[in-house]
């Protein structure tokens, strides 16, 4: 599994819930759970969402400054 910096947070990397969750630390249900609300950047591919990894640590960071993730 490759390394995500910040110079790559404009260049979409794709992943699966379950790779996602592997290189956030976050649970896979609380991915899924946003990717069901339409807070995550992706698509859908089949049965599976594939999320744009770089911005959804953007949106990570950004909305747990009071905005968001929890709400």
């Amino acid at each position: 599994m490759s390394q995500i910096n910040k110079d790559d947070a404009q260049t979409p990397i794709y992943h699966s819930i379950r790779q996602t969750a592997k290189i956030t630390g976050l649970s896979e249900c609380f991915i899924r759970k946003l990717c069901k609300d339409n807070k995550v950047p992706g698509y859908r591919v089949g049965n599976k969402f594939m999320i744009d990894v770089p911005s959804f640590l953007e949106y990570l960071r950004t909305s747990s400054k009071g905005d968001g993730i929890n709400g």
